[in-house]
């Protein structure tokens, strides 16, 4: 395993909880325009691709080497 700092490891998960926040704040208005009590994944994948982020599809009980990125294919 790499040794990673706990300061970068601190800064990571900050940046991370961050970007969450952001991409579940637009979600929750792409839910409220669309007046809906429940936020859908339709309304995140919205939030992502207004903030450019790329679409991930399927995991493998947390492994990231099965993560697959669509990047490219829209």
């Amino acid at each position: 395993p790499i040794a990673i700092d706990v300061n970068a490891k601190i800064q990571i998960m900050m940046l991370v909880e961050q970007k969450m926040r952001v991409l579940l704040q637009e979600g929750k208005q792409y839910m409220f325009h669309c007046r809906r009590d429940k936020l859908t994944v339709s309304d995140l994948e919205r939030a992502m691709r207004n903030y450019n982020m790329d679409k991930l599809l399927g995991h493998n009980n947390g492994s990231i080497e099965r993560v697959v990125s669509t990047k490219g294919k829209e």
